[in-house]
């Protein structure tokens, strides 16, 4: 698990997701919630890999990563 690839998808009635597991490199987890329109994401991966997290964005959505505003696309 080199490269994960994560893709929450929040839907009617899901309001808050968390998942973890144990790789050869360490523990990848996810835990996201709607909060008051927006998802908030915590994405941890073990040093050594990488991450591709997929976003269901639209056209004027704003994506906050540390607390940066980072481009849409």
């Amino acid at each position: 698990y080199r490269l994960v690839r994560v893709a929450p998808r929040p839907a009617v009635g899901i309001e808050h997701a968390r998942a973890s597991v144990e790789t050869a490199l360490g523990r990848v987890s996810i835990d996201w919630a709607l909060e008051g329109g927006s998802l908030a994401v915590t994405l941890e991966i073990p040093f050594g890999a990488e991450a591709a997290l997929d976003l269901p964005v639209t056209e004027g959505s704003t994506i906050t990563l540390d607390g940066r505003s980072i481009e849409n696309g």
